[in-house]
């Protein structure tokens, strides 16, 4: 998606400060995975128009937490780089004291973000590394989109797909109409627990119609006693 997105593209690559702390070496491989370096990519790729998701707490009270997500809108420089991502976040109640803060309108100014994470062997050396704590997100997982809700929403079954998931999935959306699934099965114990409810309020409405009837026939046959009577 990053690709379709019109230029300028930029890399921001992460500040690494490296140090060992036995012997103060700092000659060493860093993992590639975002999980083995606190979520902080080496280098990441971004444009204006992308989507991106915080992958860290950077202010918990200000809404800027793990999982927030919006699109950057522009960016600030100094000295020729990246200092800044504006975003515009899907919610208007996250970063509001940043944007008071950085004078930035309805965009949240978003800058690097510090964390500290052990690697090698026996996990002896220490790192800080200073990158934007965000990842490109124009899809995402079930498991993040849990408390979420969403004006629309596209869902692909495929893979290993449980009734719970997709009843999660599904359930983010505001409406129906924001629904948008390629398609829907129902499970085989849904389906027969809808039978047996339907078969219950079916009899449920035969015993109150058949209710309904006998207390006519007892309001006549009263009503013809007392005429008699008379």
């Amino acid at each position: 998606m990053l690709h379709r997105l019109p230029p300028t593209h930029y890399c921001l690559v992460a500040t690494d400060a490296k140090k060992d702390i036995h012997t103060s070496q700092v000659d060493i491989i860093m993992p590639k995975k975002a999980p083995e370096t606190a979520g902080l990519k080496e280098k990441l790729h971004i444009a204006k128009g992308c989507r991106i998701m915080l992958v860290a707490n950077l202010d918990v009270f200000d809404g800027l937490v793990n999982g927030a997500r919006g699109q950057v809108i522009d960016f600030r420089f100094k000295g020729g780089e990246v200092t800044i991502l504006l975003v515009s976040f899907d919610r208007n109640d996250v970063g509001r004291h940043a944007a008071k803060r950085h004078h930035t309108g309805n965009l949240v100014a978003i800058e690097r973000h510090e964390a500290k994470f052990s690697v090698g062997r026996y996990r002896r050396v220490e790192v800080t590394r200073r990158q934007f704590s965000v990842t490109l997100v124009w899809a995402s997982t079930v498991h993040k989109l849990q408390g979420l809700t969403v004006d629309n929403i596209a869902v692909s079954f495929r893979g290993h797909f449980g009734a719970d998931q997709a009843y999660v999935a599904l359930s983010r959306a505001k409406s129906i109409n924001g629904l948008h699934p390629k398609k829907i099965t129902c499970n085989s114990k849904v389906t027969k627990h809808m039978e047996v409810l339907g078969n219950t309020k079916q009899d449920s409405e035969e015993s109150n119609q058949s209710n309904r009837l006998n207390k006519s026939s007892d309001f006549a046959e009263t009503q013809n006693r007392r005429q008699r009577h008379h």
